[in-house]
């Protein structure tokens, strides 16, 4: 990548190694092995609501559509059983629980669905729970380079990250923007309540993030500018069955139900836990923003993992499609 600021090698070589607990995690998957270690671990809270084997996805991708203008929507905070656009029928947040620990009896799941068209909050569950947020993180990198300035070669290689999932582009932008202090930079800008640096602070993979902060960081995306929302969401949009080291990224809202999206996955581990999340945009004009994030005790599969967050995805697909 010849067009990006020269950084030390020293300094360079510290945010690839600092991406390293989580390319390994998604580099071994594709060779069966189930989870990697990394230095922090993830609380373990119980909730009654809630990367390894590569799962294969016999169902086709939905063409994306068009990304459109948008003006941001605060969410509301209602909690209650929500009425299915089509059928009337009440439709329980715990559903979406139930559905992931089918799969994964102890797996902790975070979700929020909002519906941009009308503002409401269509559900929420463990909506401020924090979750180690994997590849996640990749949205404030890119969110955080935007935001200082960046030229033709950097744009590419942003929307490269979000596309491909690249860690190594991660990391080598994480050490230019200052590691940590971006998440903290953006997380004071956005208005986040519940993300944080991770612990230690080279790890990005280990930045906490909770559902609710993921809807606004989706409502930001997409009351930037013209050309920097665009570069996210069609990156996003655009996103293959395989990410750059081959883990099959199809999984929750690809899989999970019928509409169009745009998304950004997370998959990985730490010291006690494996998390996956899917997130993203749904429907025409990306009318609803769908976070489902899950964690999962250490020795679980990320095949069995894919599978529960994709449970998750099915179990909240009457509120989108």
């Amino acid at each position: 990548m010849s067009n990006k600021r020269a950084l030390p090698v020293a300094v360079l070589l510290s945010g690839i190694l600092a991406g390293a607990g989580w390319m390994a995690v998604d580099t071994m998957a594709n060779r069966g092995n189930a989870t990697v270690a990394v230095a922090h671990q993830l609380p373990t809270e119980t909730a009654t609501t809630t990367t390894t084997t590569v799962a294969t996805h016999t169902s086709s991708k939905p063409k994306p559509k068009p990304t459109t203008s948008a003006t941001k929507t605060k969410p509301s905070t209602a909690r209650t059983p929500t009425k299915t656009a089509k059928s009337g029928a009440q439709f329980s947040p715990a559903a979406v629980s139930r559905a992931v620990q089918s799969v994964e009896p102890q797996a902790v799941t975070g979700a929020v669905v909002v519906d941009r068209q009308s503002g409401k909050t269509l559900l929420s569950v463990n909506s401020s729970h924090r979750f180690h947020s994997a590849s996640l993180v990749k949205l404030l990198i890119a969110i955080d380079t935007l935001h200082s300035g960046a030229g033709a070669q950097e744009r590419k290689d942003l929307a490269y990250m979000i596309k491909m999932s690249d860690d190594g582009t991660a990391s080598q932008y994480w050490v230019r923007q200052g590691g940590a202090s971006l998440v903290s930079r953006e997380a004071s800008r956005l208005g986040l309540h519940d993300t944080a640096p991770p612990t230690p602070a080279g790890q990005w993979g280990n930045t906490w993030v909770s559902p609710r902060d993921m809807v606004a960081i989706y409502q930001y995306i997409l009351g930037m500018p013209a050309a920097d929302r665009d570069l996210i969401v069609n990156a996003m949009a655009a996103a293959p069955e395989h990410a750059s080291d081959g883990f099959d990224q199809w999984f929750g809202i690809p899989s999970g139900q019928r509409a169009d999206w745009a998304i950004k996955q997370g998959w990985g581990s730490s010291s006690d836990s494996i998390c996956l999340h899917s997130t993203g945009l749904v429907n025409t004009h990306w009318r609803y923003i769908v976070v489902v994030m899950t964690q999962h005790p250490l020795g679980t599969s990320l095949s069995t993992g894919t599978r529960a967050t994709t449970a998750g995805v099915r179990a909240v697909a009457p509120l989108i499609n």
